[in-house]
């Protein structure tokens, strides 16, 4: 019966209209400051740490929806894949962190720090989505797409 709502029809697919933008506009970030640290020796360097924090970020999420999902679930396990993907995060906000600041002091426009976000569960998104686009790119690559 819910289907035949218009209402919730018109509602479910805003949406996913927004969810589409919003992991549009993050691999868009993403691939816009590849290019323009992609110019810099320097830059690129640290944008591929990022770029390696933010795939290991994506594993320790999925990871711990694995593990939370499993009927064995072990309470020890789950703190220390929590505690991983903790550093992961971390790791993840400083190397984005550092990009920027360098990105400024070269004298780059650096607002998609401010766009992706300043609060923990919004650069968390962020990453997630980006972690799941360069997975994505790399099955694609390797002719192993659905």
């Amino acid at each position: 019966m819910s289907f035949n709502n218009p209402f919730l029809r018109e509602s479910w697919q805003r949406k996913k209209e927004e969810e589409t933008f919003k992991q549009e506009r993050a691999v868009n970030i993403y691939l816009d400051t590849k290019l323009e640290a992609e110019k810099y020796p320097n830059l690129n360097e640290i944008f591929e740490r990022m770029e390696h924090s933010v795939i290991r970020y994506g594993k320790s999420i999925n990871m711990l929806a694995i593990v939370a999902r499993s009927e064995n679930k072990d309470k020890r396990m789950l703190e220390e894949i929590d505690r991983n993907r903790r550093l992961a995060h971390n790791a993840l906000i400083d190397e984005l962190n550092l990009l920027s600041r360098q990105f400024r002091n070269i004298g780059i426009d650096n607002e998609w720090r401010k766009e992706i976000g300043l609060d923990s569960k919004t650069v968390g998104g962020w990453a997630y989505k980006v972690a799941e686009f360069i997975s994505s790119d790399i099955l694609k690559e390797n002719n192993y797409e659905n």
